[in-house]
């Protein structure tokens, strides 16, 4: 992946989690629903935490880390911060967001200029976050691959969707790719773009990142290059 690259989505991940009440009131006003439905919230918080803290870790800036060593306050997230440390991890979140802001305009840019030049069978690729690898089937020696996902829970309005890449001249595939969540795509043209009157290249590259069925975080990449792609959706 080019642009969305499986450490920004590990970054993205962290800051989710640096996100904080409004007021003091919010925070105990929270504590109390917790304590109300007999959940643990320091419990959940440290769970949290854990989940999270090789992600923590390897992106922490030394700022905050020195902050961390000093005692000025955690990552666990189950108490009030003090204003300072707050502020801390507040800037942190702002980086970051300016990161994926910033791969996400760039990748805009880019696609912007291949837009008009793309199959119009691109707009269903575009729209394929969060659907379920069900099937995977490679045949023709590999130039033809079969992905039938579950796209339920996509911005496709279809239960299923069969992608049928056509014209396969190189593919990359994960040995594990049944049962992944789609993330992000990326899509690329050749220099020449898609020839419709049989002049200069031809062909389309789809990239796309993949929540592996190996556990949380674990990531995945495909790669498919090909002529042309079908896509039928079952309602």
């Amino acid at each position: 992946m080019r642009y969305f690259t499986a450490e920004l989505y590990e970054k993205m991940q962290v800051r989710g989690s640096l996100v904080f009440h409004e007021t003091l009131e919010d925070h105990e006003e929270d504590l109390r629903w917790y304590a109300e439905q007999n959940r643990d919230y320091d419990a959940i918080a440290r769970d949290n935490y854990l989940m999270l803290e090789p992600y923590f870790n390897r992106y922490m800036p030394k700022v905050v880390r020195e902050a961390v060593d000093r005692g000025e306050g955690d990552l666990l997230r189950s108490s009030w911060p003090s204003p300072a440390f707050r502020s801390l991890l507040e800037g942190w979140a702002q980086s970051l967001e300016k990161e994926w802001r910033a791969a996400c305009e760039t990748y805009r840019e880019y696609y912007r200029t291949i837009e008009s030049r793309l199959p119009p069978e691109m707009e269903s690729l575009v729209r394929l976050h969060d659907a379920k690898v069900l099937q995977v089937t490679v045949t023709d020696g590999g130039s033809s691959i079969d992905l039938l996902l579950d796209t339920g829970g996509s911005m496709l309005s279809a239960s299923e969707a069969l992608l049928r890449f056509n014209g396969v001249t190189r593919f990359d595939l994960p040995d594990d790719l049944v049962g992944n969540w789609w993330l992000y795509e990326e899509l690329e043209l050749p220099a020449g773009g898609i020839a419709r009157d049989g002049a200069g290249e031809t062909g389309f590259q789809i990239r796309a990142l993949l929540s592996s069925p190996r556990g949380y975080l674990a990531m995945n990449e495909l790669s498919i290059t090909a002529e042309s792609v079908d896509v039928v959706l079952t309602a």
